[in-house]
């Protein structure tokens, strides 16, 4: 997944699936940025996902890992979820071909997921997209 947020969201999400017993699966999710790797989560990302009741001493055990400099972290990787086309890009020229927008995996059709960063009049509808799509693409892969 591009986005740390969608990676804490979607480990949220299947723990509480997992305790409702609604699968059994085991589903990994790691983020990874394909241009640029900052050294801790952005501040704006950590708000949100305090927000979203995730502890800040998980937010501060995150490591940002760039994929050229983890190759073999990736090389296990079954899809990767990006959040537009241009990272779909990098992706292809890396040879991780395997990978398609969030909103392709939600059901959502071609959507990019504008960077909230550079949005900031419209970041909390963008997190919330980021939340929403991830849990859509929970729920179709394990057909809830």
């Amino acid at each position: 997944m591009r986005s740390p947020y969608g990676e804490f969201i979607a480990k949220k999400i299947v723990s509480e699936l997992k305790k409702m017993q609604l699968i059994k699966e085991e589903l990994s999710f790691k983020s990874g940025v394909v241009t640029y790797q900052n050294g801790s989560i952005h501040p704006l990302t950590e708000k949100f996902l305090i927000e979203d009741g995730i502890n800040k001493n998980q937010t501060n055990r995150h490591q940002a890992r760039l994929v050229d400099n983890y190759p073999e972290y990736f090389s296990e990787t079954k899809l990767f979820i990006a959040m537009t086309n241009e990272h779909r890009k990098i992706l292809n020229k890396k040879g991780y071909l395997n990978n398609y927008l969030l909103s392709e995996v939600a059901n959502k059709g071609q959507e990019e997921i504008l960077d909230p960063y550079l949005y900031p009049e419209i970041e909390e509808e963008i997190f919330a997209n980021i939340k929403e799509y991830t849990k859509r693409f929970i729920y179709e892969l394990v057909k809830l």
